[in-house]
Protein backbone atom coordinates (compact mmCIF):
# COMPACT_ATOMS: atom_id res chain seq x y z
CA UNK A 1 0.00 0.00 0.00
CA UNK A 2 1.00 3.33 -0.33
CA UNK A 3 0.51 7.36 1.14
CA UNK A 4 -0.17 9.56 -1.59
CA UNK A 5 0.57 13.21 -1.26
CA UNK A 6 -0.49 15.86 -3.46
CA UNK A 7 1.87 19.21 -2.89
CA UNK A 8 0.98 22.57 -4.69
CA UNK A 9 -0.80 20.77 -7.25
CA UNK A 10 -1.86 23.08 -10.45
CA UNK A 11 -3.62 21.55 -13.74
CA UNK A 12 -3.93 24.10 -16.73
CA UNK A 13 -6.14 23.29 -20.23
CA UNK A 14 -4.82 25.05 -23.03
CA UNK A 15 -6.63 25.81 -25.50
CA UNK A 16 -8.06 28.31 -28.22
CA UNK A 17 -6.33 31.26 -26.66
CA UNK A 18 -7.29 30.98 -23.28
CA UNK A 19 -6.69 28.82 -20.04
CA UNK A 20 -8.86 27.12 -18.26
CA UNK A 21 -7.53 26.28 -14.16
CA UNK A 22 -8.83 22.62 -13.51
CA UNK A 23 -7.02 22.30 -10.29
CA UNK A 24 -5.77 25.00 -8.12
CA UNK A 25 -2.67 24.89 -5.37
CA UNK A 26 -4.11 20.95 -4.34
CA UNK A 27 -2.45 20.05 -1.27
CA UNK A 28 -3.86 16.82 0.35
CA UNK A 29 -2.50 13.98 1.85
CA UNK A 30 -3.89 9.62 1.68
CA UNK A 31 -2.50 8.00 4.11
CA UNK A 32 -1.14 4.48 3.76
CA UNK A 33 -4.29 2.07 4.10
CA UNK A 34 -7.09 5.68 4.22
CA UNK A 35 -10.30 5.35 2.60
CA UNK A 36 -10.45 9.12 0.82
CA UNK A 37 -13.44 10.62 -1.45
CA UNK A 38 -12.94 13.50 -3.13
CA UNK A 39 -16.17 15.55 -3.70
CA UNK A 40 -17.43 18.48 -5.06
CA UNK A 41 -19.97 19.35 -7.84
CA UNK A 42 -19.97 19.21 -12.00
CA UNK A 43 -16.19 20.87 -12.92
CA UNK A 44 -14.67 20.87 -9.87
CA UNK A 45 -11.70 19.33 -10.53
CA UNK A 46 -12.25 15.86 -9.28
CA UNK A 47 -11.49 13.87 -12.38
CA UNK A 48 -8.73 15.47 -13.25
CA UNK A 49 -6.83 15.01 -9.45
CA UNK A 50 -7.63 11.58 -9.88
CA UNK A 51 -6.07 11.28 -13.33
CA UNK A 52 -3.12 13.26 -12.27
CA UNK A 53 -2.51 10.92 -9.54
CA UNK A 54 -2.86 7.82 -11.73
CA UNK A 55 -0.60 9.76 -14.71
CA UNK A 56 -3.50 9.60 -17.81
CA UNK A 57 -3.03 13.95 -16.78
CA UNK A 58 0.52 15.54 -16.49
CA UNK A 59 0.36 17.60 -13.80
CA UNK A 60 1.23 21.69 -14.67
CA UNK A 61 3.37 21.97 -11.64
CA UNK A 62 3.80 20.83 -7.95
CA UNK A 63 4.28 17.17 -6.96
CA UNK A 64 2.55 13.91 -6.94
CA UNK A 65 4.21 11.30 -4.01
CA UNK A 66 3.47 7.93 -3.19
CA UNK A 67 5.75 6.93 -0.33
CA UNK A 68 7.56 9.71 -0.66
CA UNK A 69 8.75 9.39 -3.79
CA UNK A 70 7.86 11.53 -6.62
CA UNK A 71 5.98 9.84 -9.49
CA UNK A 72 5.24 13.39 -11.73
CA UNK A 73 7.13 11.88 -14.85
CA UNK A 74 6.38 7.98 -14.29
CA UNK A 75 3.91 6.28 -16.59
CA UNK A 76 1.04 5.18 -15.25
CA UNK A 77 1.91 1.27 -15.38
CA UNK A 78 4.67 2.57 -13.42
CA UNK A 79 2.82 3.78 -11.10
CA UNK A 80 1.34 0.38 -9.62
CA UNK A 81 -2.09 2.43 -9.41
CA UNK A 82 -5.36 0.61 -10.02
CA UNK A 83 -8.29 2.37 -11.53
CA UNK A 84 -12.12 1.80 -11.69
CA UNK A 85 -14.36 3.79 -14.10
CA UNK A 86 -18.06 4.30 -14.03
CA UNK A 87 -17.91 3.20 -17.57
CA UNK A 88 -16.46 -0.54 -16.54
CA UNK A 89 -14.38 -0.62 -19.71
CA UNK A 90 -14.76 -4.68 -19.84
CA UNK A 91 -13.97 -6.47 -22.80
CA UNK A 92 -16.75 -7.42 -24.63
CA UNK A 93 -15.62 -11.12 -25.84
CA UNK A 94 -14.29 -12.00 -22.62
CA UNK A 95 -15.72 -13.91 -20.27
CA UNK A 96 -15.78 -12.60 -16.27
CA UNK A 97 -13.18 -14.39 -15.21
CA UNK A 98 -11.30 -13.16 -18.56
CA UNK A 99 -11.84 -10.00 -17.63
CA UNK A 100 -10.45 -9.90 -14.09
CA UNK A 101 -7.51 -12.26 -14.82
CA UNK A 102 -6.28 -10.07 -17.80
CA UNK A 103 -4.06 -8.01 -16.60
CA UNK A 104 -2.26 -11.19 -15.07
CA UNK A 105 -2.14 -12.69 -18.07
CA UNK A 106 -0.18 -9.17 -19.74
CA UNK A 107 2.29 -9.83 -16.76
CA UNK A 108 2.50 -13.41 -17.39
CA UNK A 109 1.19 -14.28 -14.36
CA UNK A 110 0.73 -18.82 -14.47
CA UNK A 111 -2.84 -19.63 -15.37
CA UNK A 112 -3.23 -21.72 -11.89
CA UNK A 113 -1.99 -18.52 -10.29
CA UNK A 114 -4.37 -16.28 -12.67
CA UNK A 115 -7.20 -18.89 -11.48
CA UNK A 116 -6.52 -19.08 -8.18
CA UNK A 117 -6.57 -14.90 -7.52
CA UNK A 118 -9.06 -14.86 -9.66
CA UNK A 119 -11.93 -16.88 -7.43
CA UNK A 120 -10.39 -15.11 -4.34
CA UNK A 121 -11.51 -11.89 -5.36
CA UNK A 122 -14.79 -13.30 -6.93
CA UNK A 123 -15.26 -15.06 -3.35
CA UNK A 124 -14.64 -11.83 -2.14
CA UNK A 125 -17.10 -9.56 -4.23
CA UNK A 126 -19.69 -12.52 -4.21
CA UNK A 127 -19.31 -12.80 -8.01
CA UNK A 128 -18.44 -16.61 -8.36
CA UNK A 129 -21.19 -17.98 -10.03
CA UNK A 130 -20.67 -15.66 -12.87
CA UNK A 131 -17.43 -15.84 -13.77
CA UNK A 132 -18.23 -17.98 -17.26
CA UNK A 133 -20.94 -15.22 -18.48
CA UNK A 134 -19.63 -12.29 -20.67
CA UNK A 135 -20.60 -8.36 -20.07
CA UNK A 136 -23.39 -8.67 -22.39
CA UNK A 137 -25.51 -10.79 -20.06
CA UNK A 138 -24.55 -8.85 -16.71
CA UNK A 139 -26.27 -6.48 -14.80
CA UNK A 140 -24.79 -3.47 -14.14
CA UNK A 141 -24.14 -4.14 -10.34
CA UNK A 142 -22.43 -7.41 -11.72
CA UNK A 143 -20.56 -5.13 -14.05
CA UNK A 144 -19.13 -3.20 -11.70
CA UNK A 145 -18.27 -5.76 -9.79
CA UNK A 146 -16.28 -7.92 -12.44
CA UNK A 147 -14.49 -4.17 -13.01
CA UNK A 148 -13.73 -3.66 -8.99
CA UNK A 149 -11.90 -7.18 -9.36
CA UNK A 150 -9.76 -6.71 -12.66
CA UNK A 151 -8.33 -3.54 -11.11
CA UNK A 152 -7.84 -5.18 -7.79
CA UNK A 153 -6.46 -8.21 -8.88
CA UNK A 154 -3.12 -6.29 -9.85
CA UNK A 155 -2.56 -5.74 -6.30
CA UNK A 156 -2.14 -2.10 -6.45
CA UNK A 157 -0.27 0.45 -4.47
CA UNK A 158 -3.49 2.44 -4.56
CA UNK A 159 -7.10 1.70 -5.65
CA UNK A 160 -8.66 4.82 -8.03
CA UNK A 161 -12.33 4.76 -7.83
CA UNK A 162 -13.81 7.32 -10.58
CA UNK A 163 -17.55 7.48 -9.95
CA UNK A 164 -17.84 3.98 -10.35
CA UNK A 165 -21.94 4.10 -9.02
CA UNK A 166 -23.05 6.30 -11.24
CA UNK A 167 -24.90 3.29 -13.38
CA UNK A 168 -25.90 1.48 -10.51
CA UNK A 169 -28.96 1.71 -8.99
CA UNK A 170 -31.11 2.41 -5.79
CA UNK A 171 -30.90 -1.09 -4.44
CA UNK A 172 -27.58 -2.20 -5.54
CA UNK A 173 -26.37 0.98 -5.02
CA UNK A 174 -26.88 0.44 -1.00
CA UNK A 175 -25.32 -3.14 -1.79
CA UNK A 176 -21.90 -2.14 -2.88
CA UNK A 177 -21.61 0.90 -1.22
CA UNK A 178 -21.55 -2.11 1.94
CA UNK A 179 -19.48 -3.93 -0.65
CA UNK A 180 -16.65 -1.15 -1.09
CA UNK A 181 -16.89 -0.73 2.67
CA UNK A 182 -15.96 -4.42 3.39
CA UNK A 183 -13.64 -4.76 0.86
CA UNK A 184 -11.37 -1.57 2.13
CA UNK A 185 -11.82 -3.23 5.69
CA UNK A 186 -10.99 -6.55 3.86
CA UNK A 187 -7.35 -5.45 2.05
CA UNK A 188 -6.62 -2.68 4.31
CA UNK A 189 -5.70 -0.74 0.92
CA UNK A 190 -5.45 3.12 0.25
CA UNK A 191 -8.35 4.07 -1.59
CA UNK A 192 -9.37 7.48 -3.05
CA UNK A 193 -12.70 7.87 -4.26
CA UNK A 194 -14.49 10.34 -6.69
CA UNK A 195 -18.20 11.02 -6.39
CA UNK A 196 -20.41 13.91 -6.50
CA UNK A 197 -22.93 12.58 -4.01
CA UNK A 198 -21.94 13.52 -0.70
CA UNK A 199 -23.97 10.67 0.81
CA UNK A 200 -21.63 7.70 -1.09
CA UNK A 201 -18.77 10.03 0.71
CA UNK A 202 -20.10 9.86 4.01
CA UNK A 203 -21.17 6.24 3.83
CA UNK A 204 -17.82 5.12 2.94
CA UNK A 205 -14.95 7.68 4.28
CA UNK A 206 -12.47 8.00 6.51
CA UNK A 207 -12.40 11.82 5.20
CA UNK A 208 -13.44 13.38 2.98
CA UNK A 209 -11.99 16.38 0.29
CA UNK A 210 -14.14 18.95 -0.79
CA UNK A 211 -13.52 20.53 -4.11
CA UNK A 212 -14.66 24.11 -5.32
CA UNK A 213 -14.36 25.88 -8.15
CA UNK A 214 -10.66 23.67 -8.58
CA UNK A 215 -9.69 24.31 -4.74
CA UNK A 216 -9.78 22.34 -1.60
CA UNK A 217 -12.27 23.85 0.53
CA UNK A 218 -11.60 21.90 3.25
CA UNK A 219 -10.95 17.89 4.25
CA UNK A 220 -12.11 16.04 7.23
CA UNK A 221 -14.44 13.58 8.75
CA UNK A 222 -17.68 12.96 8.01
CA UNK A 223 -18.08 14.82 11.38
CA UNK A 224 -15.68 17.64 11.12
CA UNK A 225 -17.47 18.84 7.61
CA UNK A 226 -20.82 18.53 9.45
CA UNK A 227 -20.54 20.26 12.58
CA UNK A 228 -17.75 22.83 11.20
CA UNK A 229 -18.19 23.56 7.65
CA UNK A 230 -15.22 25.96 6.44
CA UNK A 231 -17.43 27.38 4.43
CA UNK A 232 -21.49 27.88 3.33
CA UNK A 233 -20.27 26.10 0.37
CA UNK A 234 -19.59 23.04 2.53
CA UNK A 235 -22.40 23.67 4.94
CA UNK A 236 -24.93 23.19 2.00
CA UNK A 237 -22.75 20.28 -0.31
CA UNK A 238 -22.56 17.88 3.21
CA UNK A 239 -26.19 17.01 4.40
CA UNK A 240 -29.26 16.03 3.27
CA UNK A 241 -32.01 17.76 3.25
CA UNK A 242 -29.36 20.71 2.47
CA UNK A 243 -28.89 23.64 5.20
CA UNK A 244 -31.25 26.45 5.39
CA UNK A 245 -29.57 29.69 4.63
CA UNK A 246 -30.44 33.39 6.12
CA UNK A 247 -29.24 36.64 5.53
CA UNK A 248 -29.09 38.19 8.68
CA UNK A 249 -27.61 41.49 10.82
CA UNK A 250 -26.79 41.33 13.79
CA UNK A 251 -28.84 43.48 16.09
CA UNK A 252 -29.05 43.79 20.06
CA UNK A 253 -32.45 43.60 21.02
CA UNK A 254 -33.55 43.87 24.67
CA UNK A 255 -29.85 43.35 25.75
CA UNK A 256 -29.36 40.42 23.80
CA UNK A 257 -27.14 39.50 20.78
CA UNK A 258 -29.92 38.77 18.19
CA UNK A 259 -29.51 37.64 14.46
CA UNK A 260 -32.28 38.81 12.78
CA UNK A 261 -33.84 37.79 9.35
CA UNK A 262 -36.90 39.73 8.34
CA UNK A 263 -39.29 37.77 10.53
CA UNK A 264 -37.39 35.84 12.40
CA UNK A 265 -34.63 36.79 15.26
CA UNK A 266 -32.11 33.79 16.50
CA UNK A 267 -30.32 33.52 19.13
CA UNK A 268 -26.82 33.01 19.15
CA UNK A 269 -24.94 31.82 21.99
CA UNK A 270 -23.67 33.98 24.40
CA UNK A 271 -19.43 32.78 22.92
CA UNK A 272 -20.86 34.11 19.17
CA UNK A 273 -22.50 36.61 20.63
CA UNK A 274 -19.01 38.07 22.01
CA UNK A 275 -17.45 37.46 18.62
CA UNK A 276 -20.12 39.33 16.79
CA UNK A 277 -19.99 42.47 18.88
CA UNK A 278 -15.99 42.65 18.24
CA UNK A 279 -16.19 42.79 14.68
CA UNK A 280 -17.32 45.83 12.33
CA UNK A 281 -19.71 43.92 10.16
CA UNK A 282 -23.19 43.52 11.16
CA UNK A 283 -24.46 41.31 8.00
CA UNK A 284 -24.35 37.66 8.06
CA UNK A 285 -25.42 34.98 6.39
CA UNK A 286 -26.77 31.98 9.59
CA UNK A 287 -27.01 27.98 8.44
CA UNK A 288 -28.81 26.21 10.89
CA UNK A 289 -29.56 22.50 9.55
CA UNK A 290 -33.41 21.01 9.04
CA UNK A 291 -32.24 18.05 11.41
CA UNK A 292 -31.69 20.86 14.16
CA UNK A 293 -35.14 23.03 13.44
CA UNK A 294 -37.61 20.73 16.10
CA UNK A 295 -40.64 19.94 16.13
CA UNK A 296 -41.00 18.97 19.83
CA UNK A 297 -39.22 20.93 22.67
CA UNK A 298 -36.38 19.83 24.72
CA UNK A 299 -33.91 21.11 27.23
CA UNK A 300 -31.91 24.24 26.48
CA UNK A 301 -34.30 25.13 23.02
CA UNK A 302 -35.76 28.05 21.81
CA UNK A 303 -39.15 28.32 20.15
CA UNK A 304 -40.44 30.59 16.88
CA UNK A 305 -43.69 29.78 14.88
CA UNK A 306 -44.07 29.07 10.96
CA UNK A 307 -46.74 27.93 8.93
CA UNK A 308 -46.16 24.54 7.03
CA UNK A 309 -46.47 24.47 2.89
CA UNK A 310 -45.54 21.09 1.70
CA UNK A 311 -45.13 17.75 3.95
CA UNK A 312 -43.03 15.00 1.60
CA UNK A 313 -43.31 11.58 3.66
CA UNK A 314 -40.52 9.45 2.85
CA UNK A 315 -41.32 6.39 5.36
CA UNK A 316 -38.91 6.95 8.77
CA UNK A 317 -39.38 10.98 8.30
CA UNK A 318 -40.98 14.02 6.85
CA UNK A 319 -39.57 17.22 5.55
CA UNK A 320 -41.61 19.80 5.65
CA UNK A 321 -41.03 22.83 3.95
CA UNK A 322 -42.35 25.85 5.80
CA UNK A 323 -42.79 29.42 5.79
CA UNK A 324 -42.58 32.63 7.94
CA UNK A 325 -43.18 36.07 6.43
CA UNK A 326 -40.74 36.36 3.63
CA UNK A 327 -38.40 33.51 4.31
CA UNK A 328 -38.99 29.47 3.42
CA UNK A 329 -37.17 26.84 4.73
CA UNK A 330 -36.96 23.33 5.52
CA UNK A 331 -37.55 20.85 8.89
CA UNK A 332 -37.15 17.06 9.57
CA UNK A 333 -40.41 15.28 11.47
CA UNK A 334 -41.72 12.44 12.88
CA UNK A 335 -43.35 10.45 9.79
CA UNK A 336 -46.21 10.03 12.18
CA UNK A 337 -46.92 13.21 12.71
CA UNK A 338 -49.99 14.85 10.96
CA UNK A 339 -48.72 17.44 8.80
CA UNK A 340 -51.00 19.53 6.61
CA UNK A 341 -50.52 22.88 4.36
CA UNK A 342 -51.59 25.96 5.99
CA UNK A 343 -51.24 24.73 9.43
CA UNK A 344 -49.22 27.00 12.10
CA UNK A 345 -46.37 24.65 13.69
CA UNK A 346 -43.80 25.91 16.54
CA UNK A 347 -40.40 25.02 16.03
CA UNK A 348 -37.22 24.82 18.34
CA UNK A 349 -33.85 25.25 18.20
CA UNK A 350 -30.71 25.12 20.09
CA UNK A 351 -28.10 27.86 20.16
CA UNK A 352 -25.37 26.29 19.77
CA UNK A 353 -26.69 24.59 16.39
CA UNK A 354 -27.08 28.22 14.61
CA UNK A 355 -23.93 28.52 12.46
CA UNK A 356 -22.60 31.93 11.21
CA UNK A 357 -20.99 32.94 8.25
CA UNK A 358 -19.13 36.01 7.17
CA UNK A 359 -21.42 37.61 4.24
CA UNK A 360 -18.41 38.39 1.80
CA UNK A 361 -16.14 35.44 2.14
CA UNK A 362 -18.89 33.14 3.31
CA UNK A 363 -15.98 31.67 5.82
CA UNK A 364 -17.35 30.29 8.78
CA UNK A 365 -17.19 32.59 12.14
CA UNK A 366 -18.88 30.49 14.78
Amino acid sequence: MAEVRLSEVNKVYEGRGQQVHAVRDLDLVVEDGEFVSIVGPSGCGKSTTLRMIVGLEKATSGQILFNGDMVNDLDPQERNVAMAFENYALYPNFSAEENIGFPLEARGVPKQERRRRVHELAGLLQIENILHQHPNTLSGGQKQRVSLARALIREPAAFILDEVLGHVDGHLRFQMLFDLKRLHQSLDSTMIFVTHDQMEAIALSDRIAVLHQGRLVQSGTRDELYDTPATRFVADFIGEPPTNFFDVRFVEEDGEGMLRADDIALRPTAETAARLRSRDDRRYVVGIRPQNLLCTPRAGTISFDATIDIHEYLGERSILTLRRGGLSFQALASAEGSWAADEPITLYYRPEDIMVFDAESEALIA
